[in-house]
């Protein structure tokens, strides 16, 4: 199991504000049967984890890894309002002359 993943689940429901027993009810899971998941303790379903995970805003998906810094790089951008970001791949088409 990839605990970077549970990790991140839990850090994202306690981002929102809710409680366990408010995600299993959500979810229709029990709040032990979260909790077991949250500390890596149980293994989980594909579609039982796309639920979750949108259940807290996120969305899974799958990434070709060479582009993975390219799409850390963009989550951390957008994380960190009012930066001034370095143009990756040059100027926007609206920016062409």
């Amino acid at each position: 199991m990839d605990t970077s993943l549970f990790s991140s689940l839990l850090k994202a429901r306690k981002a929102k504000g809710i409680t366990q027993a408010q995600l299993s009810e959500l979810l229709g899971l029990t709040q032990s049967y979260i909790s077991q998941v949250e500390q890596s303790r149980h293994d989980i379903k594909t579609s039982t984890l796309t639920e979750w995970a949108r259940a807290l805003d996120l969305e899974l998906m799958l990434v070709p890894r060479q582009h993975v810094p390219s799409i850390s790089y963009l989550i951390q951008a957008g994380s960190e309002p009012q930066r001034d970001l370095p143009a990756a791949y040059g100027p926007l088409p609206d920016e062409v002359e």
